[in-house]
Parts: C-alpha cells; structure tokens; sequence
C-alpha cells in the first residue's frame, strides 16, 4: 500500500454524499485502529506529468473510492492517507465508485437505485450488445444462420448482482422502480 499526502487528493463530482455521522464513526475507528483499507485514486494526467508516475512525482490524484474515509482522515488532522493507485479511464472510475457504494449496506432505496440507473448506462456504454432487446436479436439472427460477431458479456442485471451479491430481479426491480420515479 502507497501512501500520499492528502492535500494532492482531488474530490471531484461525487454520486454519493457525505454523511457526517458516517465520518464521525470512521474517524474514531481510524483513530483507533488506524486505516484498514486505504482509497483508491488514480493520477491526474496534466500536459507537463513526467514519465514516473511514482507517488513522490505525480502532482495530483483524483479520488475514485473512500470519499468518507478520506473525510475522516481529514477530520483526525492526518498529512497522508494510504491509497491503491490506478490508472484506469473515466467510465471505470465511475463503475469502480458505483460498485462500492452499491456494496455498501448504509445507501437507502432511492440512492441504490440512483447509483443502479447510472451503472446500467455507464455499463451498456461500455457493451451496447447487452442493452434490452439486443441480445434477442443477435440470438434471433444466429437461429436463423446469420453469425454475428457478439461476445458472451452478461446483461447489466447479472453483470451488477455478480457484483453486488443482489440478484438479478433485485436489481431489475431497483432499477425499473427509479425509473418510474418523477
């Protein structure tokens, strides 16, 4: 585990906010017991980053998970944090900040369902092939004999309840019933 000084942590636009009761809780458990599982951020890439991307050169780090648990860092007056460092692009930072929160057992209905709506479009962004009805069709076209070059990628629902420990009708449910919020 890295570790990084938190004033080089950049928040960003988070789907989830912050519960100060949460912070308040994390930190006396940190104090206590210290950090028991660090954030994870990834480099801020600028136009003049040098080529190493160790912890002591990169300038900045955008956060992708631990937002309370950096709060209550904060909180506790700590200079550094331990982080797990990735590189990964913008549309799996959003899953990687999703799936934890949906993991979590403190969202209510509604922010699981907020965060299952933008899962599922963030997740058939990345696989258009297993959007509603599409999978049909590509099943319809190869009984018919016309071969399609499709990958086996699961539905959003078995892709999230894998994740999740949900089921698949969990999710389903969840996700129609914010849909058919106003």
């Amino acid at each position: 585990m890295n570790t990084i000084l938190i004033q080089k942590i950049q928040v960003g636009n988070r789907l989830r906010k912050i519960k100060t009761d949460a912070v308040e809780m994390l930190a006396q458990s940190i104090k206590k017991l210290g950090l028991l599982n660090p954030i994870l951020v990834t480099p801020i890439q600028e136009d003049n980053t040098p080529e190493d991307n160790t912890p002591e050169a990169v300038e900045s780090y955008l956060l992708i998970a631990g937002y309370h648990r950096l709060e209550a860092c904060k909180k506790l007056g700590m200079t550094e944090i331990g982080v797990n460092i990735v590189t990964i692009g913008e549309v799996e930072q959003r899953l990687a900040e999703i799936d934890e929160n949906l993991c979590r057992s403190e969202l209510n209905h509604l922010e699981r369902a907020e965060h299952l709506i933008e899962r599922k479009s963030l997740y058939e962004t990345q696989h258009p092939q297993t959007r509603q009805g599409t999978a049909g069709a590509h099943s319809a076209n190869r009984s018919m004999g016309h071969h399609h070059d499709t990958s086996d990628q699961c539905s959003f629902a078995a892709d999230a309840a894998k994740k999740t420990g949900k089921s698949e009708r969990s999710i389903q449910k969840s996700v129609r019933r914010a849909n058919n919020i106003s």
